[in-house]
């Protein structure tokens, strides 16, 4: 219905129009014949319509107002959203941003397109919201989107179109990091630690949120970091935090969101230990004391620091203690340290960073032996390529040091073990190295093995030796062959095969035993656990040998040696140098046509870099 917009005198003349109107209607029926049938019925007509006429004007100046005419309410329309853009992508995924340029919108549709012409809705958002994630997209596939905002009235026009082609699978992707958690917090800060699950990111985005909707960035870290501390918080305020990695390609997803609330300003918290000072300092260790503030710590952390800026705990103390001795460190090596106290509730801030540098190793003779040592290694296929003069020349480099060498190989024998010198793998040294062996018939007696190793003058590999000073062997390097340098899943075997050969050697302090570290084959696919094997095996601090008390054991990590040109273990300016380069992946570079036997060059390495540590080696035992 349309009611008048009409004032009262102009509602009142129309209907005077009308009354006039009906007037003429009868004047026009009143001057026909009054007694014709046909006259009659058009007089009742006249009657009946000017009745309507007159009813319906009547009608009409009902519905008007005569003080104000009625005008609806105009509508408050949705203006479009603005700026639609695509902010990241992956391979399945697109976040869009846009601007928001309404006030009234309940919230906003996301519409997808495949042509860029025919849309559906993909997912919708609340109102003021800016922000989407699209999952579920295929890699290197393009895209339309476009959006809408909308109340329970209207819509309103759509966005700009954007177009997007996701990732390939092949691109420079990135993991997500993993375990996100706090690892402590204070009232004014919260550490974070995380899994690095990627190998290639340049960074880490950590971001910050006080609702846990709502993120923003807060710091960045370098690749391979897993851990930030995160300062300037509230006490008493609850954060929630996430984190993702980042390359020049792309970013990861985010990790899981974890909160934590502050410690308010009265919980437990502890004094910062203060004074932290050197005491002293050594080739491998330092002492590190400081005054203790508190009365309510349960202890200290001590952290380490090869730059000065990145920090890892290294030691722990119970309270009221207020020193500790810091060991196997690297001579010659600078380092950094701090503390803090802790209790169940709380940490204190970090003491002030102290700085040292080892004292250089300068106790290393290198002195080859005066008279003549004979010195025997058992090998097999590597080690007889080694000794060889035609490849890695070991024989003459020994004899020009004045060790007389034998050797043993496939095919030797001893008193009831025909052909034992077949047996030089891993498992196998510990019937070699046993106290006592079992005899054919049944008896026992001292170990016929080592004996016959002791005594023998057998020589199968190419070289030439210097003359045989007599007596016995008292040098007896051993080997295993290469295929032992694959160590499978687990190094915990290997490990107590080579403890249980301890007790042997303690009992023959006069012989100095000389592990060489299996070489590795073309491509060693358990390098990484390998590595950690031989690293152990030759570290005196925390490795095989920190327990034992003689000086008749000795490693060279072969190995190490062959695993890069800028792998080395040696002697270099009166100091052990044993390094491995931080390029290996398992593929030695010391090998020709897939050969898994090392090659003359780097035989030869390896002859050049155990002559000065056998010497060394050998004057550390002499000299106890």
């Amino acid at each position: 219905m349309q009611f008048s917009t009409q004032s009262g005198t102009e509602r009142q003349y129309e209907s005077l129009r009308c009354m006039v109107a009906l007037g003429q209607i009868s004047r026009l029926g009143w001057k026909i014949n009054k007694d014709e049938p046909m006259i009659k019925s058009f007089k009742i007509l006249i009657f009946l319509t000017f009745s309507i006429i007159f009813f319906s004007c009547d009608v009409l100046t009902l519905f008007q107002d005569d003080d104000e005419p009625f005008t609806p309410e105009p509508e408050v329309e949705l203006e479009a959203p603005n700026q639609l853009a695509i902010d990241l992508y992956t391979a399945t995924s697109v976040v869009l941003t846009w601007i928001d340029m309404s006030d009234n919108e309940e919230g906003f549709s996301i519409e997808q397109s495949y042509d860029g012409t025919f849309f559906s809705e993909v997912g919708t958002v609340s109102s003021n919201i800016e922000t989407i994630t699209i999952n579920s997209l295929t890699a290197n596939h393009q895209y339309y989107f476009r959006i809408k905002a909308f109340n329970s009235d209207s819509e309103s026009d759509y966005s700009a179109i954007v177009s997007v082609t996701t990732l390939s699978e092949t691109s420079n992707e990135i993991s997500t990091p993993e375990n996100l958690a706090i690892s402590s917090i204070t009232t004014s800060s919260a550490v974070l630690i995380w899994d690095d699950m990627s190998d290639n990111e340049e960074g880490f985005s950590i971001e910050q949120s006080y609702d846990g909707t709502f993120f923003s960035e807060v710091e960045t870290v370098s690749s391979n970091i897993e851990t930030i501390t995160i300062n300037s918080l509230t006490a008493n305020h609850q954060y929630y935090f996430r984190i993702k990695a980042f390359n020049s390609d792309s970013e990861s997803d985010y990790s899981a969101i974890v909160s934590v609330t502050t410690l308010s300003e009265t919980s437990n918290e502890i004094s910062t230990p203060e004074n932290l000072a050197i005491s002293s300092i050594t080739t491998s260790s330092a002492v590190l004391i400081w005054d203790d503030m508190s009365d309510n710590e349960e202890g200290f952390s001590i952290e380490q620091s090869y730059d000065g800026t990145f920090f890892s705990e290294v030691e722990t103390v119970s309270s009221n203690i207020e020193t500790i001795t810091i060991n196997s460190l690297t001579a010659n090596h600078q380092y950094y340290f701090r503390i803090k106290a802790f209790n169940s509730d709380s940490e204190s801030d970090y003491s002030n960073s102290v700085q040292l540098t080892t004292l250089p190793q300068t106790l290393v003779d290198i002195t080859p032996p005066v008279s003549t040592e004979k010195l025997i290694f058992i090998h097999h296929s590597c080690g007889d390529n080694w000794l060889s003069n035609s490849n890695g020349d070991l024989g003459n480099s020994l004899g020009s040091s004045n060790y007389y060498v034998r050797d043993i190989y496939y095919g030797w024998d001893a008193p009831y073990n025909d052909n034992i010198g077949d047996r030089t793998d891993t498992i196998n040294w510990p019937t070699w190295f046993a106290s006592e062996t079992l005899q054919g018939n049944g008896e026992t007696q001292t170990n016929n093995i080592m004996n016959s190793v002791y005594t023998s003058n057998s020589q199968y590999s190419s070289y030439t030796s210097i003359s045989d000073p007599g007596g016995e062997n008292s040098i007896i390097m051993f080997k295993s062959c290469y295929p032992n340098s694959e160590v499978g899943s687990s190094i915990d075997d290997e490990k107590a095969i080579y403890n249980s050969l301890l007790p042997y050697f303690a009992s023959h302090t006069e012989k100095l035993f000389i592990l060489i570290t299996p070489p590795g084959e073309t491509d060693v696919t358990s390098y990484i656990l390998t590595k950690e094997l031989n690293q152990w095996l030759v570290n005196m601090d925390t490795g095989w040998l920190s327990s034992y008390s003689e000086k008749n054991v000795a490693v060279f990590d072969f190995y190490c040696v062959l695993s890069e040109n800028d792998s080395h273990h040696t002697v270099e300016n009166d100091e052990i140098v044993y390094i491995y380069s931080d390029d290996y992946d398992g593929k030695s570079p010391y090998h020709n046509n897939y050969d898994d036997h090392p090659n003359n060059i780097g035989n030869q390495k390896s002859s050049a870099e155990l002559l000065p540590l056998l010497n060394y080696f050998y004057n550390r035992w002499k000299n106890n």
